[in-house]
């Protein structure tokens, strides 16, 4: 099975992610995680596949709108990708991604996150 996390944040904000890996069976499933990089690092988990990461420059001195603004550039990029490869399943990490994706996720991934 094709398993994607799906995530508007760095993966150390990602706390309980080490559980969600815990319980995927990794020599049945590959797991892509698709997410933010405010930071410039490079961050890894073990079991995953594929990492998409999106670099996103954003000052705190900016308003809120227009953090919002750079945000929402982050779903042309992800959505790109959950179109190519068809998961299986997705797990999407805190409401506001839900709220970014949900028309993504309604018409293409119905119960599958």
């Amino acid at each position: 099975m094709k398993i994607a996390i799906l995530g508007a944040a760095n993966i150390k904000h990602m706390s309980l992610i080490s559980h969600y890996m815990n319980n995927i069976d990794l020599q049945k499933n590959q797991v892509d995680i698709i997410y933010v990089d405010k930071y410039d690092t490079e961050e890894k988990i073990n079991g995953i596949t594929n990492y998409y990461k999106y670099n996103l420059k954003i000052k705190s001195s900016w308003s809120k709108l227009k953090k919002i603004w750079y945000y929402y550039s982050f779903k042309s990029f992800a959505s790109k990708i959950l179109k190519k490869n068809n998961y299986d399943f997705i797990i999407v990490w805190g409401s506001y991604t839900g709220q970014l994706f949900k028309e993504i996720l309604i018409k293409k991934y119905p119960g599958k996150y």
